[in-house]
């Protein structure tokens, strides 16, 4: 490649691994990197989790530690924290709990300041099922980044529903409304998520109504969360009363599309139990949100 000038740097090695990747020639990445080596290319970070991947990919988690051995062997390379969450991520994902700790503690001596860092060290504890290593590392979050933004709430909230905490994304929520200068819907989808997930529709439904009490205009996203809710407990006068609040909000945010699978159930049903007019009105409605 080098000699006919096709690639001089590593980001152009990182691009065809990528290449290779993403067409399923995996075979192929390991042997990018070694052309790199043999053309006295130097392999980034980047460069060594594409092929740590790859082999992680086809199970292979032998050659990954073989890679990663060569990184840490290098005295003048500096391994960064998405390398070490990286590696961290294929133990978990292979059930090699221990590994997966001595390589996320690892990742949290690169973090320093990044709160993209402990979003992920966050996430990877939250799939250990793990707790207290979350919220110890909220709390440094916190303390070093001076400040949380929408992301972390969504992804500290996320994960603690992952782990069916709710009360605690109860309390995050709140903390969250008590600080944030716009009210972003995303936050609490979260916590709308982990109720509808634990059948607790009722819940999620009770929290938006009292966020509209308080002023706040629901994304359509908000109700159809809700609505596909009460569509997986059979309630479908609930689902298609959320459902037409979703519609009734959608001017306002053109992108939002409700999904199919969820608009044909509650259109079958209404065709069916319904009067004329309202069939109709729930038609044009349907148009109205084509056409945005």
């Amino acid at each position: 490649m080098k000699e006919m000038g096709f690639a001089t740097r590593a980001l152009d090695y990182n691009e065809l691994m990528c290449l290779y990747k993403s067409s399923g020639q995996f075979e192929k990445v390991p042997e990018v990197l070694s052309d790199m080596k043999k053309n006295l290319i130097s392999p980034d970070n980047l460069s060594y989790r594409i092929c740590m991947k790859d082999y992680a990919a086809r199970s292979d988690l032998c050659r990954m530690e073989s890679i990663l051995q060569e990184m840490e062997s290098q005295h003048n390379f500096i391994i960064d924290w998405i390398s070490y969450s990286t590696v961290a991520n294929i133990y978990i994902k292979a059930g090699l709990k221990e590994k997966a700790l001595i390589y996320l503690k690892k990742c949290e001596e690169k973090i320093s300041k990044d709160p993209v860092g402990y979003d992920h060290l966050i996430s990877h504890y939250a799939s250990l099922g793990n707790k207290d290593e979350m919220m110890t590392l909220w709390g440094l979050q916190k303390t070093l980044c001076k400040k949380h933004i929408n992301r972390d709430y969504i992804s500290m909230m996320g994960c603690l529903v992952k782990i069916g905490e709710l009360e605690e994304t109860e309390k995050l929520l709140t903390e969250w409304e008590s600080s944030c200068d716009r009210y972003d819907f995303r936050v609490p989808n979260v916590l709308l998520i982990g109720y509808c997930q634990k059948g607790m529709i009722e819940n999620a439904e009770e929290l938006l109504r009292d966020i509209v009490k308080r002023g706040k205009t629901p994304v359509p996203n908000s109700w159809s969360i809700i609505a596909a809710g009460y569509l997986d407990k059979d309630n479908m006068e609930k689902a298609f009363e959320c459902m037409k609040e979703a519609l009734a909000v959608q001017a306002e945010n053109k992108l939002w599309k409700p999904k199919l699978s969820l608009i044909s159930s509650i259109f079958c049903w209404v065709r069916g139990i319904r009067n004329v007019d309202e069939v109709e009105a729930f038609v044009r409605s349907l148009k109205t949100d084509s056409r945005n």
